[in-house]
């Protein structure tokens, strides 16, 4: 199973991938009841950062949780190859600034999803 934290301040979700799931329609409505009270008080849905620590065969499935976004930060840590899935979110969800970082770049892509900019 995948683990999630989530946060109010700052304003984010963080999915730990398991390599032998791919993120389900179960993952996203567990983020939309999670980060319900969050929409309601900010107004749009928090960053969320996925790390991978070993190969995921899934990434096309990470496109749920752009579609869950309204706006924000997609940053993933990963070592996979992700220019094609990055290249797809970025075209189809141009509210959502998608970026990719390292498996070992954790301190960076924390900085990168909190920053205003």
């Amino acid at each position: 199973m995948h683990q999630i934290k989530h946060s109010a301040s700052p304003y984010l979700y963080k999915i730990v991938l398991d390599s032998k799931y791919k993120l389900s329609d179960a993952d996203i409505n567990k983020f939309k009841k999670t980060v319900n009270q969050g929409v309601a008080v900010y107004g749009f849905t928090p960053n969320i950062i996925i790390i991978s620590n070993s190969h995921y065969a899934y990434w096309s499935s990470i496109s749920l949780f752009a579609k869950a976004m309204d706006t924000g930060k997609l940053a993933i840590c990963s070592n996979d190859n992700l220019d094609g899935v990055i290249k797809k979110i970025s075209t189809e969800f141009a509210s959502i600034n998608v970026k990719q970082f390292g498996k070992y770049n954790i301190i960076d892509c924390n900085k990168w999803v909190i920053s205003q900019v």
